[in-house]
């Protein structure tokens, strides 16, 4: 888990104005981002900030954090 956040904390500093495409299966590892993407076989199903989408109850994203235990 130490390189995981060093490579956040990294991303965090160096490329605060840049456009930075993570892929990940950790959730913490995306929840710091601006905008996350859900995808689902190939298709997008949810696109929006961390907050809105884990306010969404019912959303693909919510269900994934809550196994998870972010929430």
């Amino acid at each position: 888990m130490e390189t995981d956040e060093l490579v956040q904390k990294t991303i965090r500093e160096q490329c605060h104005v840049c456009t930075v495409l993570t892929i990940a299966h950790r959730l913490n590892t995306l929840i710091d981002s601006d905008q996350i993407m859900v995808s689902d076989k190939s298709t997008v199903v949810e696109f929006d900030t961390p907050k809105n989408l884990l306010a969404d109850q019912k959303g693909v994203f919510y269900s994934m954090a809550k196994d998870a235990n972010i929430i």
